[in-house]
């Protein structure tokens, strides 16, 4: 985060779904360096958050593991788990399938804004993007 500390609150990589258009689990598919698609998102989040943890899908060591409370229940399921876990009062959230995530990005979205919350907006598309927020 360019000379600033880690932002104090968690970082929360939501990992669950049925992953039925991959036919595996999407978390757990390998790039072509190596890391799995989790392990991209991960990595950026550490760097700006203080903790990371990640939301179904099973547990991926080094993070603190939060279980779905419903399966089958998508990205939504994903946040009430991580709203019902009470590790934080705030939270930087990204799904597990956004392997070129950058911490550029995630800086970006936290930083100071009066807004609930904030999600990001390309340029090349016509409407802001519901994750990460």
């Amino acid at each position: 985060m360019s000379g600033r500390s880690r932002w104090p609150h968690v970082g929360a990589i939501l990992a669950g779904g049925g992953s039925v258009r991959m036919g595996r689990p999407k978390a757990r598919l390998e790039l072509t360096d190596g890391r799995t698609m989790i392990e991209a998102v991960a990595e950026a989040m550490a760097a700006v958050v203080a903790h990371v943890v990640v939301v179904g899908g099973g547990e991926v060591a080094a993070y603190t593991y939060v279980p779905d409370i419903r399966s089958d229940q998508g990205p939504l399921g994903g946040l009430e788990a991580l709203l019902a876990s009470g590790l934080a009062r705030e939270y930087l959230v990204c799904p597990c399938d956004l392997p070129l995530m950058t911490t550029a990005v995630l800086s970006a979205l936290l930083a100071p804004t009066d807004c609930a919350a904030t999600v990001p907006r390309l340029a090349t598309e016509p409407g802001p993007r519901p994750l990460p927020a």
